[in-house]
């Protein structure tokens, strides 16, 4: 824009030379990562992950909730909701529970 209206230009040599000075070249560099990572599961059912995903289907949203096993990485149960609750999640996760007699959240979640 600055050189559109004729108020400023500068070669791509000089900004190139400027950015180096102040050392803003490196490009982006990763952080560490934060926190402790969870341990891996050793077997089926040991833990178990929700994920939720928008979807847009024919002008309306829609919400797909996945309850995925951490060990297999397959889906144990999913539903398409049209409206997305906190309450909604966690029947989600209890219709999950019940397809698996014995199980309870503190095993998979």
């Amino acid at each position: 824009m600055m050189i559109d209206e004729d108020k400023a230009y500068c070669c791509p040599f000089s900004v190139y030379r400027v950015l180096s000075r102040v050392n803003v070249l490196s490009g982006w560099k990763p952080g560490k990562s934060q926190g402790i990572p969870l341990e891996q599961p050793t077997r089926p059912n040991q833990r178990w992950h929700t994920d939720i995903m928008y979807l847009w289907i024919e002008g309306r949203w829609y919400f797909f909730v996945g309850v995925l096993d951490g060990y297999a990485r397959y889906i144990v149960h999913g539903e398409l909701l049209t409206r997305m609750k906190s309450d909604d999640v966690s029947l989600v996760a209890q219709a999950a529970l019940e397809k698996f007699s014995g199980l309870s959240t503190g095993d998979c979640f």
